[in-house]
């Protein structure tokens, strides 16, 4: 939902960059491995972001205010 977004993205980028750097400690992956997957996850974040924006905006603006 709408107002959880702000409110949730510290916790969540924390938790992502604490999951990575427990990831690189423990032998499971290279930093390159962690670098690369988060340029990938941001690109295809960033792409269906562009793709779906589109598609919502006239439901968005039909909200009753």
């Amino acid at each position: 939902p709408e107002p959880w977004r702000t409110r949730l993205i510290a916790p969540v980028l924390v938790y992502g960059v604490a999951l990575s750097i427990n990831r690189i400690l423990f032998g499971g992956h290279f930093l390159s491995d962690v670098l690369m997957s988060w340029g990938l996850v941001a690109a295809i974040t960033g792409a269906l972001y562009a793709l779906l924006r589109p598609m919502a905006e006239p439901r968005l603006s039909a909200r009753p205010a």
